[in-house]
């Protein structure tokens, strides 16, 4: 055996024997010496990060460089196992070594393909870091930016929703050459879909044109269909149609003037979808006619968002009809699942549970409709239907569906029996009925969402301190949305804890978060209202719940004050700062201003119309009470002629302040009579 074999074979002994050189004995493992075990090569699934990480920083001397980059680079390969956190830690370890410079762009395309699949506040933190790194690596002349990496950057934005990093980025490539392609616009359009952000979403749709425009990008139909659907999110369709033609114009479809010829049913579906939320019954169906003509032929998701428009219309002899029409074409002639959430739901908007109550027992006695075959949302809007007839009845259905499988009953049917039991004003369901939320999943506290609706039950069963102890604690677990804080700010000022609603108003206010419509709402009825002894009572919260809530003596906000127009009208220029006014609050400020200025409250009503809102019921009445405290017959006329060319029907108070104005105007009785002849028969014919 020559020297150099006989060396290789000793070599071999020492990495299967153990420390003293001996072989192992039968039934013992292989001791492999961790400077062999840890070589690139033999790192692979089976392989401890941990052990491995420690390994690299203890040995950082001796192994150098570009040994520790080749064993971390292996781990990021084949050690990572697709797991975001492992590969995550691979990349810091990189980083605190100072190897990370070594990477290429094919290594960065690895590591984000794995952390695009992160989910959790820290999936899109990550990407950006890394992102970021990529930026700097660029500038500094280490890598060229692939258009394969900037699909997954952009791919992790799109699935966190992140249209501004989007929009950010895809302009970041075009600086540094790398020309956006359809997958990118594609992945852009998708992270606008997922944030509802319209000033975004118009600028994305913007960049999305002058794509096509520019760099003569052709875009995938789902591209289009996503955008439209985002863009269908504003309160008119102005720039939905602008977005479309501008398209059509860019891509040269065609010499035909005809722009319904360039859509296609998914673009037409999120049309019809983008109107049914608005309650637009009319421009749907219109549409909805308009594709067939064009020989586009609806699926499933169309009949169901025109469907849904009947129904937010209150149109249930179309909605029911298409309904049937529908089942027909199945074979069990069941309605689809998602149709028939949709009337059910729309059916108790608008006060139809008598409706919603046939539909269900036409369906399981007529048709023989198996709950457990349908899904999750059909089951919550069917324990919505049994709560609002019977609180028992709803639990015993929940409770039925547990006992023959956990896995029927969801937290949505949960929170429809905890709002419920608010309602019902009994505290100890409240408390009993949230209890199931541990029951459906024991490991984790239940969602904010969740905690949202028990605040509010609470509220509604007037336990003050217990709803502000489980806001506490609701902040401990995350972040309440403005939704939340807007709830939290109407609970108190509804069971007349005025000075505590304003003082969490302010507070929200100094932590730097702006609070919604109806915070403002609320707080300009406060205004608006007479302080009478149960809004001068002293408060009956513990000074520690306060204290939990972030409220303490030292904030400076004591009172709010009441019965005060000028008050309301600086609150109200504060709020339009960041929001712009919808009716619910014009009409708030206006019953607030006509209590003490008609003239103000005038004003403000005029404005409010050239926004373009029409005035309600509830608006007219608002200024009829201001025109009989300060006794004016001719503005009261005035505003009942308003109503009837806004063909508005005055309600029993509209009339009887009306009827008040003129009275206390010294109008001639005679004429009084009159308008109180057709009050009396327009009251009849309503009821």
């Amino acid at each position: 055996m020559s020297a150099s074999s006989s060396q290789r074979a000793q070599s071999l002994v020492e990495v299967e024997s153990g420390a003293n050189g001996s072989l192992p004995k039968n039934g013992e493992q292989h001791k492999v010496h961790p400077d062999k075990y840890y070589q690139p090569r033999r790192i692979a699934g089976r392989c401890d990060l941990t052990e491995l990480l420690k390994y690299l920083t203890d040995h950082r001397k001796q192994l150098g460089p570009a040994r520790i980059f080749r064993s971390l680079r292996a781990a990021l390969y084949t050690g990572s196992e697709y797991d975001p956190q492992k590969a995550w830690r691979i990349y810091e370890a990189m980083v605190q070594l100072d190897v990370v410079h070594l990477m290429r762009i094919n290594h960065y395309g690895q590591l984000l393909n794995i952390l695009k699949y992160e989910t959790g506040p820290n999936g899109l933190k990550h990407m950006l870091v890394v992102a970021d790194q990529i930026k700097k690596a660029h500038k500094d002349g280490i890598l060229s930016i692939s258009s394969m990496c900037c699909s997954q950057i952009l791919y992790g934005m799109a699935r966190h929703g992140e249209v501004r990093e989007a929009i950010n980025f895809i302009r970041y490539m075009r600086e540094i050459g790398v020309t956006p392609s359809t997958t990118h616009y594609t992945s852009l359009a998708l992270a606008s879909s997922r944030r509802h952000d319209l000033e975004a979403t118009a600028e994305a749709a913007q960049l999305m044109l002058e794509g096509v425009q520019k760099d003569g990008v052709v875009l995938e139909t789902r591209a289009y269909s996503v955008m439209v659907y985002a863009l269908s999110q504003d309160t008119t369709t102005d720039g939905v149609m602008k977005f479309l033609k501008s398209i059509k114009r860019a891509n040269a479809a065609g010499p035909s003037n005809d722009d319904s010829s360039y859509y296609n049913v998914h673009i037409y579906t999120s049309l019809i979808s983008s109107l049914a939320q608005k309650g637009d019954a009319a421009n749907a169906k219109r549409l909805f006619d308009e594709m067939k003509r064009h020989g586009i032929w609806p699926n499933s998701v169309t009949y169901a968002a025109l469907l849904d428009a009947y129904g937010r219309a209150g149109d249930f002899d179309s909605a029911v009809k298409l309904l049937n029409h529908r089942s027909k074409d199945r074979i069990n002639q069941l309605p689809n699942p998602v149709m028939a959430t949709s009337i059910l739901v729309n059916s108790i908007r608008h006060g139809r549970l008598d409706l919603a109550e046939e539909l269900v027992s036409q369906w399981f006695e007529e048709r023989n409709m198996d709950v457990r075959k349908m899904d999750d949302q059909f089951r919550a809007a069917l324990m919505w239907v049994k709560v609002k007839r019977a609180l028992d009845e709803g639990r015993a259905f929940f409770d039925r569906l547990c006992d023959e499988n956990a896995e029927l009953v969801n937290e949505i049917m949960v929170n429809h029996l905890v709002i419920a039991s608010g309602e019902a004003e009994n505290v100890d369901q409240v408390y009993e009925n949230f209890g199931l939320h541990k029951m459906l999943n024991s490991d984790t506290a239940p969602s904010l969402r969740a905690q949202h609706h028990l605040i509010d039950a609470l509220f509604k069963c007037r336990e003050i301190p217990a709803a502000l102890s489980a806001f506490a604690l609701m902040r401990k677990n995350g972040v309440p949305d403005d939704i939340t804080l807007a709830m939290v700010i109407r609970g108190l000022v509804l069971n007349n804890e005025v000075n505590i609603a304003y003082r969490v108003f302010m507070a929200i206010k100094r932590d730097g978060i702006e609070p919604n419509l109806r915070a403002y709402s609320s707080l300009l009825k406060v205004c608006g209202k007479k302080a009478d002894r149960s809004t001068r009572k002293t408060s009956g919260v513990p000074a520690d719940v306060l204290e939990a809530i972030g409220l303490s003596d030292a904030d400076g906000v004591t009172t709010i004050p009441m019965n005060n127009s000028s008050h309301a009208y600086r609150l109200f220029q504060q709020m339009t700062t960041y929001h712009n006014p919808d009716l619910y609050t014009y009409t708030t400020l206006i019953s607030c201003f006509a209590k003490e200025n008609i003239g103000r409250a005038i004003g403000i009503f005029k404005h409010m119309c050239s926004e373009g809102l029409k005035p309600s019921v509830v608006t007219y009445t608002a200024l009829m009470q201001g025109c009989s405290i300060f006794r004016s017959a001719e503005m009261a006329l005035l505003v009942y002629q308003h109503m009837q060319a806004q063909d508005v029907t005055p309600n029993r108070l509209t009339w009887h302040y009306l009827l008040k104005a003129l009275a206390r105007s010294k109008v001639p009785k005679s004429e009084v009579d009159k308008i109180a002849k057709i009050a009396r028969k327009a009251m009849q014919s309503t009821t």
